[in-house]
């Protein structure tokens, strides 16, 4: 989107795993692993973020320094944005240094975030997937009331010419598509092979290491990017912020967790009894209607036999003689019945 990451310098080096790069500024990543030692915790190990944490006094010398980051290396440019996973946590204190942002949610599948955090650092994949829901909790709490928009990795590897579009409207930036170069540059640099975890929504929803609140999570992210990017129509406002609260309504604790699989269990058998009941009904009645369609057609074919036979007859000449004389019976024998009529006065 022309966005400019910083000094080439000190963006993160390629690795063999990640060879196109990390896209990350180490300076900004070196401060978040300090801001998050000093609140007594670590990317791995979130602390606890208790409330006004970053207005704290002992963060002013974390402070200077970010003041510095930003000075140095991006108050030259009017377009600008930096990516670390740690400011899903930590956003709050460079929301105090920052004016107002728009924010890029950056989504993938939690049980490809756990399987590339267990080959990468040896992390069990119950831990990576309960690190997701922490980290993405964390930025929707801190975004919330925000301008932001949901782009999923897997969307973007299938079709990043429509999450291009869907940015550049977010941003009020121009299209890139738009520039044959531009987006000659971007499909050549997009490897699928490098694309080390694909796993599906269903995938995600049945694996038994992401909890349940997990899961009820990034299945409402994915349902909530199926609607319009949010603006200023409240219908949307509305909407996203009932999916704050439903983030906030996501436990982590195991016994919370527990309770929520037992019910949402309860919920599952009842709606899966009642659907069977439907589709019982629902066959009832196709059968029903294809007895009532065949008794239907059965009646027609005798209708239409009875038509043809009478027609058949209508043709023969005894039909004829019979229609004749009839005609002549009724014009000679209504007058006599009324000629001798026992009342009759003639």
């Amino acid at each position: 989107m022309g966005a400019y990451l910083g000094p080439d310098q000190s963006l993160i080096s390629p690795k063999p795993d990640n060879p196109r790069g990390f896209w990350e500024q180490k300076s900004i990543m070196d401060l978040n692993n300090d801001l998050l030692k000093e609140l007594g915790g670590s990317w791995d190990k979130p602390p606890a973020f208790n409330d006004g944490w970053e207005s704290s006094p002992e963060l002013e010398g974390l402070q200077s320094r970010a003041r510095e980051i930003i000075e140095r290396d991006f108050s030259s440019s009017s377009n600008w944005a930096w990516k670390d996973p740690r400011s899903c946590l930590t956003l709050p204190f460079w929301q105090r240094l920052l004016p107002r942002m728009r924010y890029v949610f950056c989504l993938r599948n939690p049980v490809d975030v756990a399987l590339s955090l267990q080959n990468r650092d040896g992390i069990a994949i119950n831990h990576g997937a309960q690190l997701w829901l922490t980290y993405v909790r964390s930025s929707l709490a801190n975004t919330a009331g925000l301008p932001r928009l949901f782009v999923f990795y897997e969307d973007l590897m299938t079709d990043w010419q429509q999450e291009a579009a869907r940015l550049s409207r977010f941003l009020q930036l121009p299209d890139p598509i738009k520039s044959p170069n531009t987006a000659r540059e971007v499909s050549d640099f997009i490897e699928a092979g490098l694309q080390h975890h694909r796993s599906s929504v269903g995938e995600a929803l049945i694996a038994s290491e992401v909890s349940l609140p997990a899961k009820a999570l990034y299945l409402a992210l994915r349902l909530w990017n199926t609607l319009e990017e949010p603006g200023n129509d409240p219908v949307q406002a509305a909407t996203s912020e009932a999916l704050d609260q439903f983030a906030e309504q996501c436990f982590t604790s195991e016994k919370e967790a527990e309770d929520l699989a037992r019910s949402a269990e309860a919920q599952i058998l009842a709606l899966s009894n009642d659907i069977e009941e439907q589709k019982r009904l629902l066959h009832e009645l196709r059968t029903e209607v294809a007895t009532l369609r065949a008794q239907s057609d059965e009646k027609q074919a005798v209708l239409e036999t009875k038509e043809a036979e009478l027609e058949k007859i209508k043709s023969t000449l005894g039909w004829r003689i019979l229609a004749y004389y009839g005609r002549i019976k009724h014009g000679f024998l209504l007058p006599i019945y009324r000629r001798f009529r026992p009342d009759s006065r003639r």
